[in-house]
């Protein structure tokens, strides 16, 4: 069962972008289908990338992250999110220091590890505001793709190589950050 509690996700989505304004929602119980529940997982996840135009950063922030490596020692997941629709390039995605299996094995020894890995994709879709865009997608049974930069003409069922970072491990599912390997994102091959 799938146990939503919207107070405490907007909450914290408000706590981490120094919003103070009161929430009215009530708790969501529900045993959705396997699509639905990626979908709703993809929602909240997406829903912390939001950011209202109008919000002030927290008097805490820290300076911008000048590389992913940053990003990572200063932000969690769906910070490190944020941050690459926004900065992320080809460079710091490029090669290879940890595998699928090592990253299901101890997520957080591979945290920000990169990657690059062929596969076919289950599912692709463009997720995006005026000021961001990332392509949320899936490697059938082994990962969830945050693709940030160009997906050219790629769709389900497609073969390409994403080279990403190792954000967490949910469901026995693998959270990479990353790029598709396509020229318009930088990559030479």
């Amino acid at each position: 069962m799938l146990n939503v509690d919207c107070k405490k996700v907007l909450r914290n989505w408000q706590r981490a972008h120094g919003i103070t304004d009161a929430c009215t929602t009530r708790s969501w119980h529900a045993v959705p289908s396997e699509p639905m529940r990626d979908t709703i997982l993809s929602l909240l996840a997406l829903l912390a990338l939001i950011r209202p135009a109008n919000a002030e950063p927290p008097a805490t922030a820290l300076p911008e992250p000048k590389n992913l490596a940053d990003a990572f020692r200063a932000y969690d997941d769906m910070g490190v999110v944020r941050w690459a629709a926004h900065h992320l390039r080809w460079r710091d995605v490029d090669g290879s220091e940890t595998t699928l299996k090592r990253a299901e094995k101890d997520r957080r020894a591979e945290r920000g590890k990169r990657l690059c890995a062929s596969a076919r994709i289950s599912d692709i879709r463009r997720a995006s505001s005026t000021t961001w865009a990332v392509d949320v997608g899936q490697i059938p049974d082994v990962a969830r793709l945050w693709a940030v930069g160009s997906s050219g003409n790629l769709e389900r069922g497609s073969t390409a190589t994403f080279c990403a970072a190792v954000l967490s491990v949910e469901d026995s599912r693998v959270q990479l950050l990353g790029m598709f390997a396509l020229k318009e994102n930088g990559a030479l091959h």
